[in-house]
């Protein structure tokens, strides 16, 4: 895996959309954004062995996952490396892609991305409780999807109507 920068100032404001489609026994993983990133991710969609992706551009680690867990309505178990926990949850640094696969795909999408010597490791898993647990290095954090629901669907909405 891409070392975390660490400074706040690394981080860069991008945007991303993101849908969850899988079901709870489905494996997180990370692997860094390149051309080359790209290509391998694509090459995984092909042969049917990715179930979701989703860019860390905009939000970082944290809002990837939530934006996943809300879009699918299934919650994750996830472990975040890294020395400071808001660099590790919310860093926007590049060339970052989280996917889902099935633990009958695991395999073959590790070997495949191996094969193409794309840095990689596992986060966690999708589970069908709806609820969004991170794990970082000496803290745990739980979020449940309910709780993120509100400010994730109804923030601008709730701007722009009160706008005269």
């Amino acid at each position: 895996m891409p070392p975390l920068p660490q400074s706040a100032n690394e981080a860069q404001p991008k945007t991303s959309v993101y849908r969850c489609q899988s079901v709870d026994r489905h494996v997180c993983r990370y692997v860094g954004l390149t051309p080359s990133v790209q290509n391998a991710d694509r090459d995984l969609i092909r042969q049917g062995l990715v179930r979701s992706a989703h860019d860390c551009s905009e939000g970082g680690f944290a809002v990837n996952l939530a934006e996943s867990c809300l879009g699918g309505n299934l919650g994750a178990k996830t472990e975040i490396p890294g020395p400071r926990a808001d660099i590790a949850l919310f860093n926007e640094s590049q060339s970052r892609i989280v996917i889902t696969t099935t633990p009958e795909n695991a395999a073959k999408a590790e070997d495949s991305l191996k094969s193409k010597n794309i840095s990689h490791s596992r986060l966690g898993t999708v589970v069908a409780d709806q609820t969004l647990t991170i794990q970082t290095t000496g803290k745990p954090y739980a979020w449940p999807l309910e709780k993120l629901r509100t400010p994730f669907e109804k923030t601008i909405p709730s701007l722009m109507s009160s706008e005269k």
